[in-house]
């Protein structure tokens, strides 16, 4: 029994004193701190604690202040009520959750099966938006282009994608599997680009093409964000 109203959120004099009541029914706080076995100062703040929490009425008897229980019954009801008033706030703990900037998440992967294990991360997604240098890509990546192409065909993930003219762009659209679920636009100054950046949802993949093959993924939805509106404005000035 003791436990259960520990779990309810008495302390152990509060269930002392809580106890004490049941079985003295409507007393004076002496007898109830002499069953208790607390001190009379403890056992009237305690018997306060009680009343404010509605497990303890009082009334005068003559000069005197007796103390009773309420109903076990009534723990119930006490019970539900908090439940109830804690359900009345939740909407705003979430508001004041989601109100804080998550940090960004950032992963580093090393070598070509870093990089495939990132792709896989992004291609989990319905739609990814690429930009970056063609010709950088091919050189780099080798093969890797046209395999997950190929995966986004069969499983119609849609992508658009911005490179500078290539030949090698171009070959890759000849596939008619890959057309149905690509957008292709051209801006020669991404053959300048270091990088290419894949966003997709919340996530944003950057493969520096100039230096050792590593591949970054960030989860942040303000930087994916950002990385949209950067291929969007890219995307309007495209030629197709």
């Amino acid at each position: 029994m003791e436990e259960e109203l520990r779990d309810y959120g008495l302390s152990e004099k509060e269930i002392k004193v809580y106890v004490a009541c049941l079985k003295a029914g409507a007393c004076t706080a002496n007898r109830i701190s002499e069953l208790a076995d607390l001190r009379r100062g403890t056992t009237y703040d305690i018997l306060e604690s009680l009343k404010e929490k509605g497990l303890i009425s009082s009334f005068k008897s003559g000069k005197k202040s007796h103390f009773q229980a309420t109903e076990p019954k009534e723990l119930l009801v006490l019970l539900k009520e908090k439940e109830r008033r804690l359900a009345e706030i939740i909407p705003s703990l979430e508001k004041i959750k989601s109100s804080v900037i998550k940090k960004p998440e950032i992963v580093l992967f090393e070598g070509f099966k870093g990089v495939l294990t990132m792709l896989e991360e992004l291609y989990k997604e319905k739609e990814i938006l690429l930009y970056g240098s063609a010709e950088k890509v091919a050189q780099v990546l080798r093969h890797i282009p046209k395999a997950f192409a190929l995966k986004r065909a069969r499983e119609k993930i849609f992508m658009r994608i911005i490179f500078e003219h290539s030949e090698d762009a171009e070959f890759r659209m000849k596939d008619p599997r890959i057309e149905k679920v690509t957008k292709m636009r051209f801006v020669e100054e991404m053959k300048k680009f270091p990088t290419v950046t894949l966003i997709a949802g919340e996530k944003v993949g950057i493969i520096p093409l100039e230096r050792e093959l590593i591949a970054i993924l960030i989860k942040n939805k303000e930087t994916s964000e950002t990385q949209r509106l950067i291929f969007e404005n890219y995307w309007r000035q495209a030629t197709k």
